[in-house]
Parts: C-alpha cells; sequence; structure tokens
C-alpha cells in the first residue's frame, strides 16, 4: 500500500473514531457468532483493548458495553433471555469486572503513551532548533544554511525562477 493511502487511512480512522469503535466492535461480535465461539469474551475483548487504547477511555466504555451487552445475551437461557443458571451469571459478572477493569488500565496506559508522545515531540523540536543555532552567537549555522538552500533550489526550480545567494 502506497505511504499516501496509508496516511489518508489513519487521517480516517483518527476523525471517525466513534465509526472505527462500533464498527471493530460489531465485526467481533459478528465473528464470535459465526463461529460459535464458547466464550466471546474474549474475542470481544480485543476490540475493546483497541478502542480504549485508540480513542481512550469513552471509546473504550462504549465498545466494553456492545461487548458485555452481547455476552449478557450469550449466557442467558434461550428460552427465556436474561435469565442465568448460577455458573452463566458467574460468567456474566467476571465479564462485566474484567471488562471494567481491562478499559481502566488500558485507558491510563494509553493518557501515559499520549503524555510521552507530547514530551518527545516537545523536546524534538527544541533539538532541531538547537541544532540549526550557533550556541555562542544565536545566529543560523551551516546546517540551516543548507536547509534553507536545498529549500529555495527546490522551488526555484519548480517555479522556473532565478536564484541568487547573498
Amino acid at each position: 500500500m502506497p505511504p499516501d493511502s496509508t496516511n489518508s487511512m489513519l487521517l480516517f480512522f483518527r476523525s471517525h473514531k466513534l465509526l472505527v469503535t462500533l464498527v471493530s466492535t460489531i465485526v467481533s461480535i459478528c465473528i464470535v457468532r459465526w463461529f460459535n465461539v464458547s466464550n466471546p469474551a474474549i474475542v470481544c475483548l480485543i476490540a475493546v483493548v483497541y478502542s480504549t487504547f485508540w480513542g481512550g477511555f469513552r471509546y473504550g466504555f462504549i465498545s466494553g458495553f456492545l461487548t458485555v451487552l452481547y455476552c449478557t445475551y450469550f449466557f442467558s437461557s434461550p428460552e427465556n433471555r436474561f435469565s442465568y443458571t448460577p455458573e452463566n451469571l458467574n460468567k456474566v459478572i467476571v465479564i462485566v469486572f474484567s471488562t471494567t477493569i481491562m478499559i481502566w488500565l488500558v485507558g491510563l496506559l494509553q493518557q501515559q503513551v499520549e503524555k510521552q508522545t507530547h514530551e518527545l515531540e516537545r523536546i524534538n523540536a527544541e533539538l532541531r532548533l538547537l541544532s540549526s543555532m550557533d550556541g555562542l552567537t544565536g545566529i543560523s549555522n551551516r546546517r540551516h544554511y543548507e536547509y534553507l538552500l536545498e529549500q529555495e533550489w527546490r522551488r526555484a526550480m519548480r517555479d522556473k525562477t532565478p536564484i541568487a545567494l547573498g
């Protein structure tokens, strides 16, 4: 896949987090249903983790809610929906608590990653600035001069205009 299409796909996912959350959760529920998985929570929790890490607590909650809702339906009695045997009631309780804890832990991890990413971006911007300036005089150095020369050269070639060095 070309880099431009990958970037546009990532941009789409970032701008449509709710849609991606709903689709990924519903697809995982459909996969569970299609293949008659004996414990749907295991497969559906992948969508919960993905949604929480990708979009934070809010999207993890949406995915978790759909997962818990489906699991409560799945483990209920076929003849009387939302009534449970003691064993299946225990499964539903474990799924509710484990989904909640997982959303909380992955959400905290996502917040830490986001915080560290912002810090690294700030430090990189500062390093770029420092690497293009002379520490003693504060004037742009040769690296910065060569960068600007290359930019102006490309612009002159693209626009078919003359370029002069001063």
